[in-house]
């Protein structure tokens, strides 16, 4: 029995170490929508066996990150028009009600946290030009800037089911990793008011405005809604 139990923790954190390690890659934008990932080549490549790749890649399927096709393997998947409207309805539903906790719960250290996001916001929006686009690159920061903020703000809230909820989820991953390569989505106009509405929201959440809080979250969800699913309509994506 303790061999087995040994084996078994063994295996479950490299099943762990696999999961993080392709989540990581996936919501970076590593691989392109619709890249076959291959169980055994990721396993060569972390150097471990093939079983803890495989419970990794179905845990990441099951959150919606890939997606299997019967009989082809595992795809990285790419949310469709309808299913970004749909994450952006339950973002309407739970972030405004996040928002709201963390103006009532947020500690000094989230709040310099989410402080922290805002100057990584405002160190790529002073490397643009007027009227330019951001680089790969620089958008691939942006949105790992944009993540952290709006998981900063679940975890400030301090209600475990709701963050249960977000992470089970994976929503706002699943949102700000459709729009990677979408470089046309921020401009150096969308990044400068990004900096500043993003800071606005610190300092009512600062000033415990719980209703400041949920009207920007509403107003800025809607608002990237907006704008994503008219850049997919425009691209045809």
């Amino acid at each position: 029995t303790a061999c087995y139990n040994k084996m078994y923790s063994m295996l479950n954190n490299l099943s762990e170490q696999a999961y993080g390690h392709i989540r990581q890659r996936l919501t970076r934008g590593e691989w392109q929508p619709g890249t076959r990932l291959v169980h055994r080549t990721l396993a060569a490549e972390m150097g471990i066996s093939f079983t803890p790749v495989r419970e990794a890649i179905q845990r990441l399927a099951s959150e919606g990150l890939i997606k299997y096709q019967r009989g082809s393997g595992a795809f990285v998947h790419s949310p469709d028009r309808r299913e970004m409207a749909e994450l952006y309805e339950l973002r309407l539903v739970l972030e405004p009600f996040a928002a709201q906790l963390a103006a009532r719960h947020a500690t000094s250290h989230e709040l310099d946290d989410l402080d922290a996001c805002c100057a990584g916001f405002r160190a790529i929006a002073a490397e643009l030009r007027s009227n330019a686009d951001l680089s790969v690159e620089q958008l691939d920061r942006w949105l790992d800037c944009e993540e952290r903020f709006h998981r900063g703000v679940f975890e400030a809230a301090r209600n475990r089911w709701l963050t249960k909820i977000a992470g089970d989820l994976s929503f706002t991953a699943r949102t700000f990793q459709a729009q990677r390569g979408a470089v046309g989505l921020v401009t150096a106009d969308v990044a400068g008011d990004t900096c500043v509405t993003h800071a606005q929201l610190v300092d009512r959440l600062r000033e415990r405005d719980e209703i400041g809080a949920v009207e920007w979250m509403t107003t800025q969800i809607e608002r990237g809604r907006d704008t994503v699913l008219s850049y997919i309509d425009k691209h045809q994506i």
